[in-house]
């Protein structure tokens, strides 16, 4: 019996990420009925997170860091 060799890519291709359904799953986060709803602290982020995608500031491949409702650069989120 002959067995049949299948070569898989050496480098998997990534999913492309889908801002709209990441928005969609932002909104959910500020819905009380939803079971992923966020605590009020996190609103101003999550809502801030929602317009940057809205508005091409950030495209979800690239990790940014929201602080206060506003990109921060990483060491900020520590102080």
């Amino acid at each position: 019996m002959e067995s049949t060799i299948v070569w898989l890519p050496t480098i998997p291709f990534p999913v492309p990420f889908d801002v709209q359904k990441r928005i969609q799953e932002l909104r959910s986060y500020l819905d009380p009925n939803d079971p992923s709803y966020q605590p009020e602290q996190q609103h101003k982020n999550i809502k801030a997170a929602i317009k940057l995608y809205e508005d091409g500031k950030i495209d979800g491949v690239e990790q940014v860091f929201i602080k206060d409702g506003k990109l921060v650069p990483k060491q900020e989120i520590f102080k």
